[in-house]
């Protein structure tokens, strides 16, 4: 049982609240900025509303209900909004688990036409241009759209690391590149970037492609198959076909994952998953940071109670951003040392979301009842 949906401002050198926007709808909402950084848009996850909101003041500029052709609001669900690199906003949701279909949330007006794959939509990115929408389903069909027609432009082949069986891809935060456990794609040209080493074996536990802008990606793949054997840490430069960081974790380090990469590139931290110990009620993780030749920087724990941990660089460089059960963590990049943090008791905080400058993030608060 959830309640109290609100979105708020937070300082995240300090942990200090900024501004709080209450939002009185069902369901978690998607938030994007816009490029200049001056307006946030909020698209509500259940009405599917949009309000923008001026960052400085904290007051509702507009609010406008979604387009009247969207299907029925109990087949489908609002999944994200981002802003083209025309300044477009662009919301998308998915309706009867196969079909994807985006609306310009301010305006109200269906501005993309529905595109069906043929198994549940496993995840929708725009290219850099916002020409093109590129979406994965389960099945492993990666299909190229055109935005304004919703005609399916191509079918993506990629290279699978299982004989007989398709891989999806997950499109890079920049929209340049795709990358699967096997191979990157660049989305302008069709063609697939130099291919990773050949040595990588992946298992469930450890499967883990997160791609980075500029055509990186950090790769968890195992040193022999098996999930008891020790994880390797990639992070490889597709366009140029060369590894930047290379090196194999520590035996201790066994269930791992997300990653994130500094800013700099020097520093890549990473969550350890660490199974409850006999006659103790709750799992933890760790938050371990290593150098780019594998050499542990810091390490610092955490009671993750069970919970998935998300961790992401914040883009001023300076710190690493976790969100830990339901509190939002800020830890030094050179040291690990908590420098804000904020959330816990009562408030679930989910999604934290950075500003242009990396000073201010937004953060969705949900209050347990």
């Amino acid at each position: 049982d959830v309640g109290n949906k609100a979105v708020e401002l937070f300082d995240p050198r300090t942990g200090k609240r900024l501004r709080k926007i209450s939002i009185p709808d069902a369901g978690l909402p998607s938030l994007a900025f816009s490029p200049d950084g001056k307006t946030l848009l909020v698209v509500a996850g259940g009405s599917l509303k949009a309000t923008t909101w001026d960052v400085a003041t904290g007051a509702k500029l507009k609010e406008t209900d979604p387009p009247a052709d969207l299907p029925a609001r109990g087949r489908g669900h609002v999944r994200g909004v981002t802003y083209t690199s025309a300044g477009v906003p662009v919301a998308w949701g998915v309706w009867e688990r196969n079909v994807s279909l985006g609306w310009n949330p301010v305006t109200g007006t269906t501005g993309v036409p529905g595109f069906r794959h043929i198994d549940s939509i496993a995840g929708v990115a725009f290219t850099k241009d916002g020409r093109h929408l590129i979406g994965t389903d389960r099945a492993g069909e990666n299909i190229r759209w055109d935005v304004a027609t919703g005609k399916a432009l191509e079918r993506l082949p990629v290279e699978s690391d299982t004989p007989g069986m398709p891989r999806n891809v997950i499109v890079a935060p920049d929209g340049a590149y795709a990358f699967s456990t096997v191979v990157g794609v660049d989305m302008t040209t069709r063609k697939p970037l130099p291919k990773y080493p050949g040595d990588l074996y992946y298992t469930y536990s450890s499967h883990l492609v997160r791609p980075l802008d500029g055509g990186r990606v950090i790769l968890l793949p195992r040193t022999k198959f098996g999930s008891d054997t020790p994880v390797r840490c990639l992070v490889w430069d597709a366009r140029r076909g060369e590894a930047l960081i290379d090196f194999v974790l520590p035996a201790d380090f066994v269930n791992v994952g997300p990653a994130a990469l500094a800013v700099d590139g020097k520093t890549l931290a990473i969550v350890r998953h660490v199974p409850a110990r006999p006659g103790t009620a709750n799992p933890t993780c760790t938050i371990a940071a290593f150098d780019a030749r594998g050499k542990l920087v810091w390490e610092q724990p955490f009671d993750s109670s069970g919970a998935y941990t998300r961790l992401q660089a914040a883009p001023d460089g300076k710190s690493f951003v976790a969100e830990i059960r339901n509190r939002i963590e800020i830890l030094a990049t050179d040291s690990g040392r908590s420098i804000g943090g904020f959330g816990g008791g009562d408030l679930w905080l989910r999604s934290p979301l950075f500003m242009p400058d990396g000073k201010r993030c937004i953060v969705s608060v949900v209050a347990e009842q």
